[in-house]
């Protein structure tokens, strides 16, 4: 991937680069552009481009290599100060005129009586990524423990399962966060416990000591201990035909629900849901509502335990 513009530049960038290591470099995924210094006739004459620059940039390798590297990355320094920098935020202009924002570096090499700047880039969006998940780790796994926290000790159930959705729905950026515990005697369902964001209307006093027996579809996943994963509730099956039709008489878009059990028998469920969009949910969404339940569940044992006076929320 050589500047074809003159058998002598070829020749001075075959002998500083090997073939072995030119093949190398095809192979990592950084953007990698020797060029010209001292060229008085082309000044920043690219005379090399890894497949990554001609990936990134959009340009094809003829086009690259008929380019001056300071056309494509005028606001970068190239002078002997950028020798004291191990890597700087930099931008190159790509074929469609929008600016690829990189983390650079640039190295000044004297090779045969000629100087070459090598720049070596890396994909800032690739970076941002990493961090981005690196810092949803970190939030995600703070969260569980302070979820953890709220269910240790002397503590109050309804305000501490209220927080946790709180903080929950918060994170997932659900509309609705919420629990749902069945009515042994009356075999009924009741929305005991509900978070909403902002602007989103509540639903919880309007699903109070809803029968079991509307929905049959619903109830055999739960009891399974099936995940109910609805990316659009419009879609929902004919057999689940009920579920639908008081799903979307609150407007929900998509949810996802997971079984609460108390001991070995179902207690409830716990859900998110989106009145908005139809989106799917994340996999770190499932696996928190999934951590969340199982501290609920050693919740529950536990309040069954010490206090029989709630004999009405009783696992079916």
């Amino acid at each position: 991937m050589f500047h074809e513009g003159t058998n002598k530049d070829e020749l001075l960038i075959g002998r500083f680069i090997s073939g072995v290591h030119l093949n190398l470099l095809d192979l990592i995924d950084e953007i990698v552009i020797i060029f010209l210094i001292d060229s008085m006739d082309s000044p920043g004459q690219i005379v090399y481009a890894n497949k990554m620059a001609v990936e990134l940039l959009g340009y094809s390798l003829e086009d690259l290599l008929n380019k001056s590297f300071y056309d494509l990355a005028e606001d970068i320094p190239t002078d002997i100060k950028v020798r004291k920098e191990e890597r700087f935020n930099c931008e190159l202009t790509a074929f469609s005129g929008s600016y690829l924002s990189l983390l650079g570096s640039i190295s000044f090499i004297k090779h045969s009586e000629r100087n070459f700047g090598v720049f070596i880039g890396k994909d800032r969006s690739k970076i941002t990524k990493l961090l981005s998940e690196l810092q949803w780790r970190i939030d995600f796994e703070s969260l569980i423990s302070k979820i953890s926290s709220m269910f240790v000790g002397l503590f109050d159930f309804d305000n501490s399962i209220n927080r946790a959705l709180a903080a929950i729905g918060t994170f997932t950026g659900a509309d609705r966060a919420y629990l749902f515990l069945f009515d042994e005697e009356r075999n009924s369902i009741s929305n005991t416990h509900e978070w909403c964001a902002k602007g989103i209307k509540p639903e919880k006093e309007r699903l109070q000591n809803l029968p079991v027996d509307m929905f049959p579809w619903w109830m055999r996943k739960l009891k399974s201990g099936k995940i109910l994963n609805i990316e659009e509730v419009a879609k929902l099956p004919e057999e689940a035909s009920a579920e639908r039709e008081i799903l979307q008489a609150q407007n929900i878009k998509s949810l996802i629900v997971l079984p609460v059990f108390a001991g070995k028998e179902l207690a409830g469920f716990v859900g998110l849901d989106d009145v908005d969009r139809d989106i799917p949910w994340q996999e770190g969404d499932i696996k928190l509502l999934r951590i969340f339940s199982e501290i609920l569940s050693r919740a529950f044992e536990i309040k069954y335990y010490i206090d029989d006076k709630k004999r009405g929320l009783r696992p079916l």
